[in-house]
């Protein structure tokens, strides 16, 4: 089933209030519009947040992006699964720039579903339906309106290698995600940690 789902900006924004650094050095993700967040500086006007994919070779010369930002979180979108990235920032001043904070390391991690679905689209309507996203209960997956997976429900435990599919999958108010699987209903954060159980 296909039901519309708001922004994961909501998600991301939730899950990232009481970090410093976001994603964590080395972490393994299920999504690929990822926030960053990083250390506030003192005095800065402003933050440069550079990108690069991990080749093994780690030159910031030619970066994948690089984002001015005022605040201490910037939102990427348009990575891919399968990938892995290195980022770093630094505050800006009037005339000067900061030093750099990071290296930091990331990846995320590919999902045979996601890849299955993205040659699927068949129809995009943009004057009707410009924005958004779908969640995919069976696929347990999250596409935005071209097609493209964003998030994918990670098989962390043994509850996902269970035969049942995800019914009714839903984005919370409060960023979180409700599913049912077999015979219960469940509550899970961006990561797939499960933190609530319905009553069987």
């Amino acid at each position: 089933m296909i039901r519309k789902a708001t922004a994961l900006l909501l998600l991301f924004g939730i899950y990232t209030l009481k970090a410093q650094i976001i994603p964590a050095d080395g972490s393994k993700l299920n999504y690929t519009q990822v926030m960053l967040e990083y250390d506030k500086v003192p005095d800065a006007t402003a933050y440069l947040i550079q990108m690069i994919e991990d080749d093994g070779i780690m030159s910031f010369d030619k970066p994948k992006m690089e984002i001015s930002d005022n605040s201490t979180a910037t939102l990427v979108s348009n990575l891919e699964f399968g990938k892995k990235y290195i980022w770093r920032s630094c505050g800006l001043y009037k005339k000067k720039q900061g030093e750099w904070n990071g290296p930091y390391h990331f990846e995320i991690v590919n999902n045979d579903a996601a890849e299955r679905l993205s040659s699927v689209l068949m129809k995009n309507d943009t004057a009707q339906c410009a924005d958004g996203l779908l969640t995919l209960d069976h696929s347990r997956l999250i596409v935005d309106r071209s097609g493209e997976p964003v998030w994918y429900l990670p098989p962390t435990n043994d509850l996902f290698s269970k035969p049942h599919t995800s019914d009714d999958l839903r984005i919370t108010d409060a960023g979180t995600l409700t599913f049912k699987m077999g015979s219960s209903v469940f509550e899970c954060n961006l990561n797939g940690d499960i933190l609530w159980t319905g009553p069987r």
